[in-house]
């Protein structure tokens, strides 16, 4: 049997330039609260986002957004994850009215916007390469007599959600 004696242990892990499969390198977060709408039926930037500088180009990015969105009355409102400026695909997400359902709808009267659900971006992708890299969200809607709102509604000041987003780099 043998006995290990230390009296200073360096330990040198993820954060010091060591990669250790699996475990977090780093983690940024950002948040936002400022209410805004669009009527444009081309994309505009909602959220500014944040951005991560990967240490390793090797490494994956775990991406999580909570994003608040609403549209009101008829046609649907919309909101993208976009990354260092370009749309990604497959994280478009359709943002409809309670009352929109199909070719049927509710009274104007049940349509107003008193609420601001949450909306989600949860997923994983490889870095790819050591250069910033910014996440940001845009909107806008079908028709531009029916905007789509975030952080707020259309129909109540009581509602003042703020959306979140982290961004984790994980070693492999």
């Amino acid at each position: 049997m043998s006995i290990l004696k230390v009296d200073t242990i360096n330990e040198k892990t993820s954060g010091n330039g060591v990669a250790i499969p699996g475990h977090v390198i780093q983690t940024i977060s950002a948040s936002d609260s400022t209410a805004g709408n669009t009527s444009s039926g081309s994309a505009v930037q909602a959220w500014s986002g944040t951005s991560i500088t990967p240490k390793f180009s090797n490494s994956l990015i775990k991406v999580q957004c909570q994003f608040y969105a609403t549209h009101r009355d008829y046609y649907d409102g919309y909101i993208q994850l976009y990354k260092n400026g370009s749309a990604m695909s497959g994280k478009r997400i359709v943002i409809r009215n309670a009352g929109h359902t199909g070719t049927d709808f509710t009274s104007g009267a049940s349509r107003a916007s008193w609420y601001c659900p949450a909306w989600l971006w949860n997923f994983t992708e490889a870095a790819g390469s050591t250069s910033a890299i910014t996440y940001s969200v845009y909107a806008w809607t079908q028709n531009g007599g029916h905007p789509t709102y975030w952080n707020s509604t259309d129909s109540n000041s009581q509602e003042d959600p703020t959306s979140t987003m982290i961004l984790t780099e994980i070693a492999q």
